[in-house]
């Protein structure tokens, strides 16, 4: 007999298995299926990440490789880590320099043509082929105020030997011949009256011998005569020579004529010393504490520097005029105030190059190099290090560090 309940518990049963399939197999088509994991991939992903993380730095490194690459190119000389007051001969073969920094330091003498320096760790500095400049007769001696030739043949320099700290035993005026060690080939003995620190002896124009200034006078020696004549005694000029010392004074030397500039109570007193004449000058400058006088551009100008104090210590440049006898007005855009020692450079274009000048800027100081022109107004600022010097035909600065004192090669022309 046909039971219709189990017929639709049958359908039932197998509509609920159907509709199950059904369920299950759209399900396994919509799911996708989880990619999988390149190990390597993964591995390469994180190391392009810690490469773009350490680039910065890695670019730095190779900056700073190519600058000191670009550095060492450029390094002409490593002399001593104290190395200062740096002068070259007019063809650049020579280079003094004092080890110290103080002007009580001795000279010593360099040939820029074979000079090759060399470290030494107990000094902690570099040393080449040098020389100190010789002082002989004069025992314990040390060399100031040296004076290459105009041809840059020959060295002129004051020679003092000390009996302590500081009394002068004796002293001389050194001629001699450049090479290593200097060939001294001619001796000015200074008696003891004449001894004292300020001497500054001058070349004559034709290079057979010398103007110097001592507490007795004037002085005038030639070599082939092999005497001191005396020019002028200080008693004649006020002021030149002032208990024992001598006054801050310049020579200006020409073929036919040579003046004698110096310093006193605010005044500069302007001396001719051809023909036996006396003729004398004086320009009220109204300036105190003139430590230094300078002839520039050709005895056009006189550069006065002056001990000053601002920030620091440091010189204070003024410029008179020698043809109307007034200080000159410099250009307000930089203040002239020199933080070392004055220094004066000619550029083949015939401007002159101040270093050490420092400029304010935010009321903080920053050093810089300007050069001026001929009417003493400023040609351009040169963003530099402190000293400049010119060597032969190529221009250095210096830069000094715990391994010494590098002169790099720089192109300001």
């Amino acid at each position: 007999m046909f039971n219709k309940d189990k017929l639709f518990g049958h359908l039932f049963s197998c509509l609920v298995i159907l509709f199950s399939v059904v369920i299950l197999t759209s399900g396994c088509e919509t799911a996708e299926p989880e990619p999988e994991v390149d190990q390597e991939v993964s591995e390469e992903s994180e190391e392009v990440a810690d490469e773009e993380e350490e680039e910065p730095e890695k670019k730095e490194e190779v900056a700073d490789e190519i600058e000191e690459e670009e550095l060492n190119d450029n390094l002409v000389f490593m002399l001593p880590v104290n190395a200062r007051n740096l002068t070259a001969s007019p063809l650049g073969d020579y280079l003094l320099f004092t080890n110290g920094g103080t002007q009580f330091e001795p000279y010593f003498l360099i040939d820029t043509r074979t000079y090759e320096a060399e470290y030494c760790d107990q000094q902690r500095s570099y040393w080449g082929e040098v020389e100190q400049l010789p002082t002989p007769g004069v025992e314990h001696g040390r060399a100031y105020s040296p004076q290459f030739s105009p041809d840059g043949e020959k060295l002129l320099y004051v020679g003092y030997g000390y009996e302590d700290h500081d009394e002068y035993g004796a002293g001389s005026i050194y001629l001699s011949r450049l090479d290593l060690p200097p060939e001294v080939y001619d001796q000015v003995k200074l008696e003891d009256k004449e001894l004292t620190h300020g001497i500054r002896p001058v070349w004559k124009a034709d290079l057979e011998g010398i103007y110097y200034v001592t507490p007795v006078g004037i002085m005038s020696y030639c070599s082939s005569e092999e005497r001191v004549n005396k020019l002028f005694p200080t008693g004649d000029l006020n002021g030149l020579a002032q208990d024992g010392r001598i006054a801050p004074h310049a020579f200006h030397v020409e073929d036919d004529l040579t003046w004698l500039a110096y310093f006193y109570e605010g005044r500069i007193k302007l001396v001719s010393l051809e023909n036996g004449g006396s003729k004398l000058e004086v320009f009220d400058t109204g300036l105190s504490d003139i430590n230094q006088v300078e002839f520039i551009f050709n005895g056009s100008y006189l550069a006065l520097e002056s001990a000053y104090m601002f920030d620091v210590e440091g010189h204070w440049l003024e410029f008179l005029d020698m043809q109307t006898g007034e200080l000159v007005a410099l250009d307000n855009e930089y203040l002239p105030l020199m933080q070392d020692k004055t220094g004066y450079l000619k550029t083949e274009q015939g401007e002159l190059i101040i270093n050490n000048v420092k400029e304010q800027e935010n009321s903080a100081p920053v050093l810089t190099t300007v050069l001026i022109d001929e009417n003493l107004r400023k040609v351009r600022s040169l963003d530099l290090p402190p000293d400049v010097i010119r060597i032969g035909d190529t221009w250095c600065v210096t830069e000094r560090s715990q391994e010494g004192t590098a002169l790099y090669k720089l192109d300001i022309e």
